[in-house]
């Protein structure tokens, strides 16, 4: 009988575990079907920290300086490997096949993408930010966009007078200010006020005031619709008349000069246009009304009493008033209580007797 001998058992051990075998580091015992995995690889930023996991098991390897990392009794399959880079994006090899009684040598170089640009680490200026890396475009906003080690190259020169964080000019990194002198007005600002001015460069002036119908602002700012004695309107941005104030009304058509005639007191217009009073009549509250003078006769059935005005003679049964129908008699309880006096005053059919000192010729 065959009994194995020691050099072939160190043999085999050196196979699958070199270190282990030379060093007298302890590994767990080897199942009957296992392999081994060594790991060389080579990050662009160095190895220092590098750490390599076995997806499915519980083995990991801190990988040394030179990027060197053993992984002892892996079960035959197919395996993917992942490192870990600390502050950056976990890099894995695929397809790592380990065979029974097999080494199976990885040799990977490699650098991180770590915005998925599509540039690693060492071409990409800033793997934080995807739209930084060396095909973009350059841009007017302080930062090497490109990744050419240039900032703002062909960029012309940006202003912000008014300090309001807008710039003057175009591809600034900022929308372009309309009005780089007044901070009040930029991009996003209020149309605050009816100024005539594009307070929010939308290229629009105003926009937020309706001169169309506002007869506050009618057809441009502040264009007030007023009239005299009367209500104003706005209406495609041109005043008009709405309505004329109680007591007046627009007789000659022309609305510049509003509700012109006064309709309650004008004899040439009482009570509505074109109503004329006859001559020497007065309009009252828009009636015509006759004036009682010593050369015009009082309308029928009227006469002119000692303040010459005309009255209505009371042949309907009214009453008089105190102290002025009974002139030279007592008016008691709307009676007058004394004869009229001869010429000087008239008598109603119900008693009452009303001057007529002075009557009309």
């Amino acid at each position: 009988m065959r009994l194995p001998t020691i050099a072939s058992t160190f043999l085999a051990a050196l196979a699958l575990a070199p270190d282990a075998a030379l060093s007298g580091a302890a590994h767990p015992a080897s199942p009957q079907k296992t392999g081994q995995i060594e790991l060389q690889v080579n990050y662009c930023r160095g190895n220092t920290g590098l750490m390599a996991h076995l997806p499915g098991t519980n083995q990991q390897v801190i990988l040394g300086q030179n990027g060197t990392g053993i992984f002892y009794f892996v079960v035959p399959g197919t395996y993917t490997l992942t490192i870990e880079i600390p502050g950056r994006q976990p890099h894995t090899i695929q397809n790592v096949v380990v065979q029974d009684n097999t080494i199976t040598q990885v040799s990977e170089s490699f650098c991180v993408d770590n915005d998925g640009d599509g540039y690693s680490e060492l071409e990409d200026c800033n793997d934080n930010n995807v739209t930084i890396n060396p095909a973009a475009a350059e841009t007017c906003d302080g930062v090497d966009n490109n990744c050419n080690a240039q900032t703002d190259e062909g960029c012309q020169f940006c202003t912000d007078a008014d300090n309001d964080g807008f710039y003057a000019q175009a591809g600034c990194g900022s929308a372009v200010d309309c009005d780089d002198h007044n901070a009040t007005t930029s991009p996003g600002a209020l149309e605050h006020s009816c100024d005539g001015k594009d307070n929010d460069c939308d290229g629009r002036i105003d926009e937020t005031f309706d001169k169309e119908s506002d007869p506050n602002h009618c057809g441009a700012c502040f264009n007030v619709c007023s009239f005299p004695n009367a209500a104003a309107v706005c209406s495609n941005g041109t005043c008009g008349l709405a309505s004329c104030m109680p007591g007046f009304s627009d007789c000659d058509g022309n609305p510049q000069n509003g509700c012109e005639a006064g309709v309650s007191n004008d004899p040439g217009n009482c009570g509505a246009c074109g109503n004329v009073c006859p001559s020497g009549w007065s309009c009252n509250a828009g009636q015509c009304t006759a004036q009682c003078t010593g050369d015009v006769n009082c309308p029928y059935q009227d006469f002119c009493d000692t303040t010459l005005t005309c009255q209505r003679d009371l042949l309907d049964g009214g009453a008089c008033n105190r102290n002025s129908q009974c002139v030279s008699a007592n008016c008691e309880f709307g009676t007058c209580q004394a004869a009229c006096p001869t010429g000087t005053h008239r008598c109603e059919s119900g008693g009452t007797c009303i001057p007529d000192a002075i009557p009309c010729l």
